[in-house]
């Protein structure tokens, strides 16, 4: 199996799995959500994550040719390993999940699990045994000039659609970075007009509605309130001391600046994302989960606006 195909029918494989691989997660995903969805990483009509994982299967079922039971375990490992390191590199390298199987039954850190590695399975055997035969017909029928030419056009347009597309989830990673640090300022700011209010306004604490809020709109809001309440008190102590003043000044200029690269970021920096969120409605992330549903929720918000 292995060496009765070229190089170029490697690549044909690759690029025609990973076409019917998005035609197939589009159509579920866009029937689950009631609404067309570009699923996948990249824009075009493309899943690497198929393609890769047929060319795998269709590689390590080769030598188990008229065995089923054999071709079906080489899938299962196979595939398995692949979705783990795909989905561990992603992680790794952009800080999101583009799948996650957390909530499965024997998962492992929600990269894979059970149900999907059986699958994996049954897909091997299917497309060995049934679907590859039909592709590999069917690509015979297409003259080898005009196959040339095609898959030249398909492949430089998959080069540049990927680099696209990382530049974009490298900036998607970027901004959640910078929304983690602006969530841990105000966290620290937080903490320190707490300690103001205490001095300045005995009754503060039995009004505050969400003391250890941690979204970033909540800690904003919270802070708001805390800044707007400094004013009128400041106003009303003229027995604080100088150094009680200018943390309260530092305050207000730390929250203002803030602020302000949160509308930064509310306003111009988040509709760019919007087809990759709605493209992949199960991206998480574990450790900057708070982050990436701000995004999330601010993104639909943009949506619900525009389509009004």
């Amino acid at each position: 199996m292995i060496s009765e195909y070229s190089a170029y029918q490697w690549i044909s494989f690759f690029f025609v799995y990973s076409f019917m691989g998005w035609v197939f997660e589009s159509a579920y995903v866009s029937i689950k959500v009631r609404h067309f969805t570009n699923r996948g990483f990249l824009k075009g009509p493309c899943l690497p994550i198929y393609g890769s994982g047929a060319v795998m299967m269709l590689f390590v079922a080769g030598p188990f040719q008229g065995h089923l039971l054999a071709t079906y375990f080489a899938g299962i490992i196979g595939a398995t390993l692949l979705e783990l390191a795909t989905g561990a590199a992603i992680e790794a390298i952009f800080k999101v999940r583009y799948w996650d199987y957390s909530g499965k039954f024997l998962n492992y850190h929600g990269y894979i699990c059970l149900s999907s590695s059986i699958t994996w399975g049954f897909f091997t055997v299917g497309l060995y045994e049934w679907l590859h035969p039909a592709v590999l017909y069917g690509l015979e029928q297409i003259p080898d000039q005009t196959g040339d030419i095609l898959f030249a056009l398909i492949g430089i347009t998959f080069l540049i659609d990927a680099l696209v597309s990382v530049r974009e989830a490298a900036d998607l990673r970027n901004l959640l970075l910078h929304l983690e640090d602006m969530r841990y300022e105000l966290q620290l700011l937080k903490k320190r007009a707490d300690v103001v209010m205490a001095v300045l306004d005995d009754e503060w604490h039995s009004q505050v509605k969400d003391p250890a809020a941690e979204r970033l709109a909540e800690l904003r809001s919270s802070l708001e309130g805390q800044i707007d309440r400094m004013k009128g008190s400041v106003s009303r102590y003229s027995s604080l001391s100088e150094a009680q003043r200018a943390e309260v000044e530092e305050l207000q200029k730390k929250f203002s600046q803030i602020k302000g690269r949160i509308e930064q970021v509310r306003t111009g920096g988040l509709p760019r994302f919007r087809l990759r969120i709605m493209g992949n409605p199960s991206m998480m992330s574990e450790r900057y989960r708070l982050s990436l549903d701000s995004v999330k929720h601010r993104i639909l918000e943009i949506g619900h606006h525009q389509d009004e």
